[in-house]
């Protein structure tokens, strides 16, 4: 008969090694998962006259059932028999909370176990990362979806997040890694992307890892603004537009083939001269010179991810025609009537600078009276040259700059009967018109000067141009 005779208190508690749960007697560890949990169980008896052993069954994995570890501890004089110390070898490989139970009795070794009793349960929490967040400059820590494009020199902040959701990470989990340069441990790790991609698959990692391993894809990049004008003329002036020039702007990538959306949506915008239109996050958009000179500085953004603000600044200058040049259409060929004093040549207005285009503007010579009047234009006075427009303006040359599609045709005739010669000048300012219509005087005036001789030969000159005829020459057109 046993008299008195029972277990009288149970205690389970668990640890990172088997020392650890002897000597810190915790009540919960965090392990990463496919970690190996150590337990150290022991108990009291109150009464053992019968020097009977502990029989210990054990639930490891929290179903409720206690059959995944048994073993005895036979009677002996000292305490040793009172406790037990083992390791669940078979390991975590579920990412979840286990409440670990023991069950001790007194073993008479006949299979009777004497006065059951059931502990308290310890917890071993199995943790793996779930997912590796980036800090969103914009909107916070943000999952990465496929791979993460970070522009050259960012310092991304990263944050790994366990599995199961709000547990506690294991002491030095999670460790970082990968060819990113990430190291360390613990939730969140700083890198800073100091090396291009080769390519679109030369892609840097950053791992963590916790008894598993997660890793995040990363494509580091740089971009450059493009600049296309309309009229994109052979050795011209990248750095320059003229006057109402028209302007596509675009993007490039290092490594190529890397989308705006992917950089996180690239936006033009400008300070200064013109206006910029069709602006959006596709990085690109359409500058209009517009009618006034002056500097203008474009900035090409991305707009959100991980690259938030970075951005590339560009300065241009719209500038104006300065002046102009004239050449002859047919060298060769002078407008006359025979028997009349009279001669004309066709002329052709080129514009200053060369390297840019004034192709969205058009044409024209203000007017302006004759002086220097002399002999027969005394006595017959000229009138005023009237105010023309020569039309529009040609796209660029970079040799002899923009031509006036409308050619100018200068002359004089006069018929008999003249006492003497003589001459006169136009000084012709010359004229660009823009947009609104507004005619704007530019450059040196180009002087316009017949001349007549007393015997009725006649000589025109223009922008450095002649042409003569004698007045019995042939009839000829311009």
């Amino acid at each position: 008969m046993l008299l008195a005779c029972e277990v009288g208190s149970v205690t389970l508690n668990v640890g990172t090694t088997a020392t650890e749960a002897e000597e810190d007697r915790l009540s919960s560890i965090d392990i990463p998962i496919g970690d190996i949990a150590y337990f150290y169980a022991t108990c009291s008896v109150d009464a053992n006259p019968e020097e009977l052993g502990i029989n210990w069954e054990f639930d490891l994995d929290g179903d409720g059932s206690y059959d995944d570890y048994s073993t005895s501890t036979l009677y002996d004089s000292g305490d040793e028999y009172l406790h037990v110390s083992f390791d669940y070898g078979s390991y975590y490989q579920a990412d979840h909370y286990h409440d670990v139970k023991v069950q001790a009795c007194l073993d008479d070794q006949t299979d009777n176990w004497i006065a059951l009793l059931e502990t308290e349960y310890c917890e071993v929490d199995v943790v793996k990362v779930d997912r590796i967040q980036y800090n969103d400059p914009d909107t916070g820590y943000t999952d990465i979806s496929g791979t993460l494009y970070v522009h050259k020199g960012t310092t991304v902040t990263f944050k790994a997040l366990t599995d199961p959701n709000a547990s506690v990470w294991p002491s030095g989990k999670p460790v970082w890694g990968g060819t990113a340069g990430a190291s360390g441990t613990g939730s969140i790790e700083y890198v800073t992307f100091n090396t291009l991609s080769s390519s679109t698959s030369d892609t840097k990692t950053v791992t963590a890892r916790c008894g598993d391993t997660e890793t995040v894809n990363v494509v580091v990049y740089e971009f450059d603004g493009t600049f296309q004008p309309g009229d994109d003329f052979d050795d011209r002036n990248l750095e320059k537009w003229g006057l109402e020039e028209e302007v596509a702007l675009e993007f490039t990538t290092t490594p190529t083939g890397i989308t705006a959306s992917q950089a996180g949506g690239l936006e033009w915008t400008w300070t200064g001269a013109g206006d910029l239109t069709n602006t959006g996050t596709d990085g690109t958009a359409d500058y209009d010179a517009e009618h006034l000179q002056g500097g203008v500085t474009f900035r090409l953004e991305v707009v959100a991810g991980a690259s938030a603000g970075k951005s590339e600044s560009y300065w241009h200058d719209v500038v104006k025609p300065t002046g102009t040049s004239m050449t002859r259409v047919n060298p060769d060929t002078v407008w006359h009537i025979q028997g009349v004093a009279s001669a004309g040549i066709k002329l052709y207005y080129w514009l200053d600078p060369t390297d840019v285009s004034f192709s969205n503007l058009t044409f024209g010579e203000d007017s302006c009276p004759a002086t220097g009047k002399t002999g027969f234009f005394i006595t017959v006075p000229p009138g005023d040259h009237a105010q023309n427009t020569l039309g529009a303006i040609l796209g660029g040359d970079s040799t002899t700059g923009c031509r006036v599609s409308l050619a100018d045709l200068a002359g004089f005739a006069c018929t008999p009967p003249w006492a003497t010669g003589g001459t006169y000048t136009w000084s012709i300012p010359t004229q660009y018109i823009d947009d609104t219509t507004t005619r704007h005087t530019f450059g040196s005036n180009q002087n316009q000067v017949p001349t007549l001789q007393a015997n009725g030969d006649a000589t025109i000159a223009k922008g450095g141009q002649s042409g003569s005829a004698l007045l019995n020459d042939e009839t000829s057109d311009f």
